[in-house]
């Protein structure tokens, strides 16, 4: 079984400007409203940075064709770039890269934000195309790399990402006077797969896995991990989000500290548990989400948020495993809490 042991990476939200050479799509309206599309990410172990070179974002309403809204870096923190000290040129696109770790716990860059003409639209998101010179315009960095980033880039394969670009399964929807806003969830996590194996190491291979997000119907699950006679102690009547793990009593966690490779994994609808599958299987989580530890109070605390999730029931269960689970292959995964939660628009389960 071969597994990438992550490590995540934690920045601050904000947003970018985008400038665009169409005014949207032929929908026959000439009714308007707006449109703003940002990009997030989930969050991804085994790695420094999974950087990719983003050229803009493609409409298409009604069929009528694709319109181009290009993306530009000039405007980007640099706690967002992969290389933000690489000075920005024409022939040199190194600094160009967006590091896609950098875009979770509510962290996001916005891809579009125009007045477009209603309707429905398909979505997809344009990728620059890796001409083999200099540094590749899509790479992988493993944890544990501790010197330069350009020193340890492995190539990020992605089929025919910058000809077709990466396509959305769900569509947007822009009525009049209602201002449409959503997410693009680019689930890393699930996307990377090993090219080879860890002995012959072949390069990284993407197989994207995006979510659509409507903003304005969308909420999250967050909770504790309480340990069994752990500090601090758990309340007597915990919240939904919230798991009481008898941690001391875990046999089948990956290593002798079974405070790591936990993870909440979410699936969709209420869900036996015998049903639950992991990364690789037929019937994968939706998402998952690390539980970390917040030692900067008196009372250290274990817990968690997911990405943005559209209303309705979900299974959350709770895993000390998730380091050996990836999507390229199948490992059974032992959960020691499995819970049924609602979620209504823009609230988090436990508020």
């Amino acid at each position: 079984m071969k597994f990438m042991n992550f490590n995540k990476i934690v920045l601050t939200s904000t947003l970018l400007a985008l400038g665009a050479c169409g005014g949207g799509s032929d929908s026959g309206t000439n009714e308007t409203s707006s449109l703003r599309v940002s990009l997030a990410d989930a969050p991804v172990d085994g790695a420094e940075a999974v950087c990719v070179t983003i050229t803009g974002i493609e409409v298409n309403s009604n069929d009528s064709g694709w319109e181009e809204y290009p993306f530009s870096i000039a405007d980007v923190p640099d706690e967002y770039l992969c290389d933000p000290d690489d000075p920005i040129d024409e022939t040199d696109s190194f600094s160009d890269h967006i590091n896609l770790l950098s875009l979770t716990d509510g962290a996001s860059i916005e891809l579009l934000n125009e007045e477009v003409e209603t309707g429905t639209y398909k979505v997809r998101l344009m990728l620059a195309e890796d001409n083999s010179e200099g540094a590749p315009e899509h790479y992988f960095v493993a944890e544990g790399d501790d010197s330069s980033i350009e020193s340890n880039q492995q190539e990020l394969f992605i089929p025919s990402g910058s000809q077709t670009g990466l396509k959305l399964d769900s569509l947007i929807v822009v009525a009049v006077n209602s201002p449409a806003s959503y997410t693009i969830d680019f689930d890393v996590r699930k996307s990377v797969v090993l090219r080879g194996n860890p002995n012959n190491n072949n390069g990284y291979l993407l197989k994207p896995v995006l979510r659509l997000i409507d903003d304005n119907t969308a909420g999250s699950i967050s909770g504790v991990v309480y340990e069994t006679d752990g500090e601090p102690s758990a309340p007597t009547e915990v919240a939904d989000g919230d798991f009481v793990v008898d941690f001391n009593s875990l046999e089948n966690c990956t290593d002798e500290d079974p405070m790591t490779g936990n993870m909440v994994y979410v699936y969709e609808g209420n869900v036996d548990e015998a049903d639950l599958g992991d990364l690789g299987s037929a019937a994968p989580p939706i998402t998952t989400s690390y539980v970390e530890l917040d030692d900067q109070s008196t009372s250290p605390t274990y817990s968690y948020t997911t990405a943005l999730l559209t209303e309705g029931t979900y299974t959350i269960a709770f895993t000390c495993r998730a380091d050996k689970d990836t999507s390229d292959e199948v490992e059974t995964l032992d959960f020691q809490g499995v819970k049924v939660v609602t979620i209504t628009a823009n609230t988090s389960e436990d508020e």
